[in-house]
């Protein structure tokens, strides 16, 4: 077939291919052809056509293909066939196409298979179309656009309780923002505090093979929470993580992040801590015996008398100490240390019936 595209083709207004590859055709891309609302596939590939590629085909809604290479064409590739959100295949190689890719088409995300060698093309690709497993780019040597950080992406991290007894549970909440289409946040937890739940269904733990590390993938989500378990040693605590964006940029997790571990932190040691300084002494422990026996203070359960004997007697750790065997280490009334044959069978002190 020789000459130009017929311009009768113009009227074929449920038209959904038109396949005039390997011809001898001549002439312009008709910008007529933007109009077939219809079209599908537009294959005008191996002829013989002149002139630039019609910013008219950009409005070709329903087009899946559009194959032109092995022309005559010149100038820009338009940056009107980013508008081609159905678009499949662009096949524009061997051709005399000048200036830069277009950012545009990085919005392609259908695309599977982009052919652009064989042009005088410059710049370098947008980063969008890294993901075209299909294409012929090397021969063009471009590299692909580097790619600013997206603005306004934000994580934060708050905690409830920010100040937790020892063993006790904390709840972190993670807000994040603006990553794009998908994102993920690594949280590092200080040593001494374990991962125990999170509301959030994906979740990594551990993660690189590290048990103080936790990872979350967010689809679209912007907030979740997770649960921790304080280690036994009071003092404050460091929490660090960082919020990926989709375009693989790292982002600081900001708001709080110190949480402090301290006997004081527990409500029953905040109850009978008369002198305020986050410290049981043995007056409390008096006082908290004494309402357990005799019902003189607020209701006390024996497993919380014992519990505040212990953070007496030991405070809020315990370390091991090297006894003989068959005995036990004891404590007197006066919180000394005493020796006392073991028995396997020892309770709570003497004192609590």
């Amino acid at each position: 077939m020789t000459g130009t595209i017929p311009a009768q083709l113009g009227s074929l207004s449920n038209l959904e291919r038109l396949v005039l590859s390997d011809n001898q055709l001549t002439g312009p891309v008709p910008a007529w052809l933007g109009s077939l609302a219809n079209l599908q596939w537009l294959y005008l590939s191996d002829n013989q056509l002149t002139g630039t590629i019609p910013a008219q085909l950009g409005s070709l809604s329903n087009l899946e293909r559009l194959v032109l290479w092995g022309n005559q064409l010149t100038g820009p590739v338009p940056a009107e066939l980013g508008n081609l959100s159905n678009l499949e295949v662009l096949s524009l190689s061997n051709n005399q196409l000048t200036g830069t890719i277009p950012a545009q088409l990085g919005r392609l995300t259908n695309l599977t298979a982009l052919y652009l060698a064989g042009n005088q093309l410059t710049g370098c690709v947008p980063a969008g179309l890294r993901g075209v497993a299909d294409n012929d780019l090397a021969p063009l040597g471009l590299p692909f656009c580097m790619v600013a950080p997206p603005t306004g992406v934000t994580a934060t991290r708050s905690f409830s309780p920010a100040s937790v007894a020892p063993g006790g549970r904390v709840t972190v909440t993670i807000a994040a923002a603006n990553y794009g289409t998908a994102g993920g946040v690594t949280e590092t937890l200080p040593a001494g505090f374990s991962y125990v739940s999170s509301t959030h269904g994906s979740v990594i733990h551990p993660a690189d093979g590290n048990s103080q590390m936790v990872r979350f993938t967010l689809l679209g989500e912007t907030s979740f929470t997770y649960t921790v378990t304080a280690p036994s040693v009071e003092g404050p605590y460091t929490f660090s993580g960082t919020l990926r964006d989709f375009d693989g940029n790292d982002h600081p997790v900001g708001g709080a992040a110190t949480v402090t571990v301290s006997s004081s932190g527990d409500p029953l040691v905040a109850r009978y801590d008369a002198n305020g300084n986050g410290r049981i002494e043995k007056s409390e422990v008096i006082k908290a015996i004494n309402d357990y026996l005799f019902g003189t203070g607020d209701p006390i359960t024996k497993e919380q008398v014992i519990r505040l004997i212990n953070l007496y007697l030991f405070g809020p750790t315990t370390s091991s100490v090297a006894q003989p065997p068959g005995t036990s280490m004891g404590i007197d009334g006066d919180g000394q240390r005493a020796d006392a044959a073991e028995d396997p069978m020892a309770g709570p002190p003497a004192f609590l019936p």
